[in-house]
């Protein structure tokens, strides 16, 4: 017999389609499995068969590399295009290890406003989005205030005067905005422009913020 590591370990019928073993096992399909095996270990498709004695797991699907430099020129391309004349848009190529957007409208209520946003480019992008960690995080202006008030670190997740955000960025006056998730990011059709639509809606919607 075979057997799968999924959440438990199972036996599984020898000869079996990797695809029915997912049905069976309830393992998404967006998932791979590999094979391991006194052969080596080896991803096996969907069409393919179990072997006696295989050991099966699913894993996560990856894609390996490094940031796309020809899309990341044409992601500038795009903000120039989408965002108001009035915001300039300062990078640093071929490295684009961030993009800075001056002149930015904060929205209604928020001092200072127009602000500068900073976003700090991860080296896997666009596999991994920017802004859900501060070492590749989304910056706005140290000390803001939305209708008079401090925002704050629990309550509105603008970590500024605290630990979460890092020491050289507070001595730049940078405050992390800070997003836990962006769940369904993809790759293949998210981009810098929807982070940076991500960002207004909640400057500018804060009752409707989602925390976790």
């Amino acid at each position: 017999m075979a057997r799968i590591i999924s959440t438990e370990q199972k036996d599984i019928p020898d000869y079996s389609s990797i695809r029915d073993i997912k049905i069976q096992q309830n393992i998404p399909g967006n998932r791979d499995i590999v094979e391991i095996s006194s052969q080596g270990v080896q991803r096996r498709t969907d069409s393919e068969s179990t072997r006696p004695g295989g050991i099966y797991v699913d894993v996560p699907r990856y894609i390996r590399g490094v940031q796309n430099v020809a899309i990341m020129m044409q992601e500038i391309a795009m903000l120039k295009m989408m965002l108001p004349d009035e915001i300039n848009i300062i990078a640093n190529p071929p490295d684009y290890t961030f993009v800075l957007l001056e002149n930015y409208l904060l929205g209604q209520g928020y001092q200072p406003s127009p602000s500068n946003i900073l976003i700090k480019i991860p080296p896997e992008y666009p596999q991994i989005p920017p802004g859900l960690n501060p070492t590749y995080g989304i910056y706005v202006v140290g000390g803001l205030k939305r209708n008079g008030q401090a925002l704050q670190c629990v309550k509105d997740q603008y970590h500024w005067d605290c630990v979460h955000n890092p020491s050289e960025m507070k001595q730049k006056g940078w405050a992390w905005w800070c997003f836990a998730r962006l769940e369904s990011w993809d790759p293949y059709r998210d981009n810098l422009f929807k982070a940076i639509v991500i960002l207004t809606e909640t400057l500018r919607n804060p009752e409707q913020q989602r925390f976790g």
